[in-house]
């Protein structure tokens, strides 16, 4: 019986940090990273990946390692980080479709065997993508098993569903339309207010109610918006006939549909990645279930000693009782 609750935590721990299931995790750390450096020199542990999305992209440090040794190291290893999340997201991600598309829904990840992007890209690339504005996605063929794999090219097809969902960008308003849904960019306010620290996301001792803001120059401040969950902010706001959208009550298309929209749009998401990117500098560690989709260290010796736990809604389960949680819609 201990055996059995020990394995069941060892699988909860995986998926609370690397977002992934336990076999897909396993499978994950069987592949090759194409590097020679993801172990520490000093203590030999494996240095865990940015991401498992790209496992080769960049290995974290050995915080443990360099906290024995000198502030210096530390400090230019919490930059290193910094500067490597800053990278994905803004010349990764923001100009790779097929990526979005990848990260969008977990089940590309896990029915890519193997679990490498790399493979997923080459097969899309196969497969001749519609137009890159539209929004399309993979699909099976009946017959054929539902595997993402260069030995099942005959059973996989892209489906473009543009014609079933109207979607219109207005950046002068700041909205995404996505047929009967509007989805908002967070209120832009001035970045001078003595109240500040008061509405900040980074002061965690606040009431939960309260509308939370995040300063990201000294001329710009964002105002997040309240959700369902009042320990949960949102970068954007979703409605429907000018009412807020319930996440629980959209169906498994429109909650899709509605992701691909925002990853398609880079004003929005140079937006949502600028306010993720300032708060990292604050705290403790990133655990992004979104972009990343890993736990990331990101200083031992925070400003504000708590996670960030990025989420795609507000009643994601990976949310954190003492945590900044933060949400996309």
């Amino acid at each position: 019986m201990k055996l059995v609750n020990d394995s069941k935590k060892l699988e909860d721990s995986i998926r609370n940090t690397s977002f992934l299931g336990y076999e897909e995790f396993l499978e994950s750390e069987l592949l090759p990273t194409g590097i020679d450096d993801c172990t520490c020199y000093r203590c030999k542990e494996t240095r865990p990946p940015l991401t498992y999305v790209n496992r080769s992209f960049f290995t974290q440090p050995c915080w443990n390692c360099l906290e024995e040794q000198n502030k210096r190291d530390t400090k230019s290893a919490v930059t290193q980080v910094w500067d490597a999340i800053h990278e994905y997201y803004f010349d990764t991600i923001l100009g790779d479709h097929y990526l979005q598309l990848f990260i969008v829904d977990d089940i590309y990840f896990k029915n890519t065997i193997p679990h490498d992007y790399v493979v997923f890209k080459k097969i899309i690339s196969s497969l001749e993508p519609p137009d890159r504005n539209d929004i399309w996605f993979l699909d099976w063929v009946p017959g054929y098993p539902k595997i993402i794999n260069l030995d099942n090219m005959a059973g996989m097809k892209l489906v473009n569903l543009s014609n079933l969902y109207k979607i219109e960008y207005d950046e002068d308003a700041g909205e995404i339309k996505v047929g009967d849904f509007v989805i908002s960019l967070p209120v832009l306010m001035s970045g001078e207010n003595k109240h500040y620290s008061r509405y900040s996301i980074l002061n965690t001792g606040n009431d939960g109610n309260r509308a939370r803001r995040i300063k990201v120059s000294k001329e710009k401040c964002y105002k997040l918006y309240n959700t369902e969950n009042d320990n949960v902010k949102s970068i954007l706001n979703l409605t429907k006939d000018g009412e807020k959208v319930a996440i629980g009550d959209l169906t498994y298309q429109d909650y899709v549909i509605i992701k691909l929209a925002i990853m398609r749009n880079k004003k929005f998401l140079r937006t949502i990645f600028e306010i993720i990117l300032e708060i990292c500098k604050s705290v403790s560690e990133l655990k992004d279930s979104v972009f990343l989709k890993n736990s990331v260290v990101l200083n031992p010796k925070p400003v504000v000693n708590v996670p960030l736990c990025l989420l795609w809604n507000p009643i994601s389960p990976y949310k954190g009782s003492n945590s900044i949680n933060l949400s996309i819609f």
